[in-house]
C-alpha cells in the first residue's frame, strides 16, 4: 500500500512540476546504462608479483547513476565477481574476500559508500587480484601459465583480458 501511495504522490509531483519521467535526474541502473572495463598496465607477471589491473565503471546514460563500487578502504570493490580461466578454458576456483568478510550492512550504513556517476562520467581504481579473491590453491597463488580474466559488476560483464604468470 505504501509503495502504491508513493507512486501516486511521485507521479502527482511530476505532473504538478510539469516534468516527464525522462526529466527525472536519477534512474535505476540497468545493464545498458553502465559499461565495465578491465585494463592491465602489464600482462606478464612473475609468480611473486601481485597481479594488478584497473576496473573502470562508465555511465553511458544521460542520467546520474548511483552505484556501490569502491569501498572506503579500496581493498576490494563492491558487487564484483572475477571470472578467471586458464588458456585451455578451465575455470579457476576463487572465493571473493567480500564473501568471506560476511559483513552485513543496513541501508543507512551504505549511504556513505555510494558513488554518483554523472552522465557519461566514470570511476576507476587499480586493484590487486589477491585483494579481491582468494585463489583456491595450496599456496593461495596462481601457478605459472596463461590466463584470461573478466569482471562482472552487478551482473554486467567487462571485456576479457589475457595475462601470464611466468
Amino acid at each position: 500500500m505504501r509503495k502504491f501511495l508513493f507512486s501516486i504522490l511521485f507521479t502527482s509531483f511530476l505532473l504538478i512540476e510539469k516534468k516527464s519521467f525522462s526529466q527525472v535526474a536519477f534512474k535505476l541502473t540497468q545493464a545498458e546504462d553502465i559499461s565495465v572495463n578491465l585494463k592491465f598496465n602489464q600482462r606478464i607477471f612473475s609468480k611473486s608479483d601481485d597481479v594488478t589491473f584497473t576496473i573502470s565503471i562508465h555511465n553511458t546514460s544521460k542520467y546520474i547513476q548511483r552505484i556501490l563500487f569502491d569501498k572506503l578502504d579500496k581493498k576490494y570493490p563492491w558487487g564484483v565477481d572475477i571470472i578467471l580461466r586458464r588458456s585451455n578454458g578451465e575455470k579457476i576456483k576463487l572465493t571473493t574476500w567480500a564473501f568471506l568478510s560476511s559483513t552485513v550492512y543496513s541501508e543507512n550504513q551504505l549511504t556513505d559508500f555510494y558513488t554518483q556517476l554523472l552522465p557519461k562520467g566514470f570511476t576507476s581504481h587499480t586493484y590487486y587480484l589477491n585483494q579481491i579473491v582468494r585463489v583456491e590453491t595450496e599456496d593461495l597463488k596462481l601457478p605459472k601459465g596463461k590466463y584470461s580474466i573478466q569482471i562482472s559488476f552487478d551482473n554486467i560483464l567487462s571485456n576479457i583480458e589475457d595475462f601470464e604468470i611466468k
